[in-house]
């Protein structure tokens, strides 16, 4: 048998092996697994509805606000500003448009995107694994995305940047599959939109870059066109989508200073913490995360080294733990480790738990079709419904500021809420607000705009800034001469790490 028909036919077997099992997972009920994957979606989006009026943390404030601005035909970093590239301010400017500029409209738009998010992944996991796989794989991120520590019932730019990297993995393994450059082109273009919310994104485009090598790699004879071919258009997509940013950032004036916010400023804020400090941002925030949702984590990591006595092909086996570094690595820049960092390793523990249960059934697959089936879904079933009795009171009767309490201590996030519902029966249109502090989500319970574009006053005096602080003071000041709020906030806060 030549090389080539000898590896059509290893792929053969893995897939005969797959669909055995899925056979096995799902019986003689036709549409037992999507029945399990609406009720699993029904559940999440329960859940997510009853916090939907939770307060705004500061960093939802400031991004819902540059959404915002966006959609009332501002200018990011001319108008407005933050450390990020503009696609963070356009996706949320896209939910604003779809689902309202309120809490309640911004959260429902997120709620939106973690569906999605916990969809694609049980398909990530089905071509990955099997159906089993794919369901363990959703199920677990759908609760460990809820997280509290991690900020799962927030509207952070995490849940953003995941719903991109996880629809850049979905074509990715499409396009390694059927061969097709339109598939590359779209993990391309998903790729670095994650990365246009949030620089950590940056990681992914690595991952399935490498996922693609590794995959090309393994091939033998390597088939050299086809994988610079691939590999290529992967990275033009990438590229060209970068370069469209970049062109209309320019177009309406803005580069420059786009590039010293999503650029050069973040790179004092990534070195300022010293090693010693991270280390202990890791152990506090790491440990508050994973406590609770332990048993998901423990058995992602044994899903990385069981997945290598199955037959699965060598690809797999490779790409998870590669995938296990990048991901980590997502939440390391600036050695802060802040709960919701988290979250950018949260598909890949869903991934590897589908990973770990689709090897204990193919490890049992020996001992009789019924064993492969009942015991993996009897232990993930015992997981999942324990994790549900031990977060009852948050998931089904959640107290909004106790939430906020045990994840964010004595931050006034409770607070700003009822001077933001106050000020908004006062406030008459074109109202301005002055805050000075923190907690810039007043100007959406508010719905009034800052009287200048540094709407979070906290850059104006953080050291992070200080190149240009007096500049920056001085354009502040004189915006104020002329543009007069009516409201003026005053947060003096001891600072506390979020």
């Amino acid at each position: 048998m030549s090389k080539k028909k000898k590896k059509i036919a290893n792929r053969t077997n893995t897939t005969n092996r797959r669909d055995a099992i899925n056979r096995v997972s799902t019986g003689n009920f036709k549409y037992l697994t999507y029945a399990l994957l609406a009720i699993l979606v029904l559940f999440v989006i329960f859940i997510r509805l009853k916090l939907d009026g939770i307060p705004m943390e500061r960093d939802e404030g400031i991004y819902s606000y540059g959404g915002r601005m966006i959609l009332d035909g501002k200018v990011p970093y001319l108008d407005f500003y933050e450390q990020k590239f503009p696609g963070l301010f356009y996706s949320y400017a896209a939910i604003m448009a779809i689902f309202g500029r309120t809490l309640e409209g911004i959260h429902h738009g997120f709620t939106f995107l973690n569906v999605a998010t916990t969809v694609m992944l049980f398909f990530i996991g089905r071509r990955l694994f099997n159906d089993f796989g794919g369901l363990a794989a959703a199920a677990t991120f759908a609760l460990i995305s809820l997280t509290p520590y991690a900020s799962g019932f927030t509207r952070q730019s995490e849940h953003i940047l995941i719903f991109f990297a996880t629809a850049a993995i979905l074509p990715t393994l499409k396009a390694l599959d059927t061969n097709k450059l339109l598939w590359f082109m779209l993990a391309g273009v998903m790729a670095c939109l994650s990365l246009l919310v949030k620089t950590n994104g940056v990681f992914y485009i690595v991952l399935l870059g490498l996922s693609m090598v590794i995959y090309y790699a393994l091939e033998k004879p390597i088939n050299w066109k086809k994988l610079l071919l691939n590999i290529g258009t992967y990275s033009v997509a990438v590229f060209a989508t970068f370069g469209l940013m970049c062109l209309i950032m320019g177009a309406q004036g803005a580069f420059g200073e786009m590039w010293y916010f999503a650029v050069e400023f973040p790179r004092t804020y990534v070195s300022a913490v010293p090693f010693d400090v991270g280390m202990g941002f890791l152990k506090q925030f790491g440990g508050k995360v994973i406590n609770g949702y332990l048993p998901f984590w423990i058995i992602a990591v044994s899903g990385i080294f069981l997945l290598f006595f199955t037959k699965e092909n060598l690809h797999k086996k490779i790409w998870m733990p590669v995938w296990a570094v990048l991901a980590f690595m997502t939440v390391t820049p600036g050695l802060r480790f802040y709960g919701h960092y988290w979250l950018m390793l949260m598909p890949l523990v869903a991934v590897l738990v589908g990973s770990a249960f689709y090897s204990i059934q193919s490890l049992l697959e020996g001992r009789g079709k019924v064993l492969a089936t009942l015991i993996p879904a009897l232990i993930f079933a015992g997981i999942f419904l324990q994790n549900i009795a031990s977060h009852s009171g948050y998931y089904f009767n959640p107290n909004y500021d106790n939430i906020l309490r045990d994840t964010y201590g004595m931050n006034p996030f409770p607070e700003a809420k009822v001077i933001g519902d106050k000020l908004k029966t006062m406030a008459k249109k074109g109202d301005k607000i002055l805050l000075i502090g923190s907690e810039p989500q007043l100007y959406i319970y508010t719905g009034m705009d800052a009287p200048n574009r540094h709407a979070y006053f906290t850059h104006l005096v953080s050291d992070a800034t200080k190149t240009r602080a007096n500049d920056w003071q001085k354009e502040f000041t004189d915006n104020l001469n002329q543009e007069k709020p009516r409201f003026v906030v005053v947060f003096k806060i001891k600072y506390h790490l979020v």
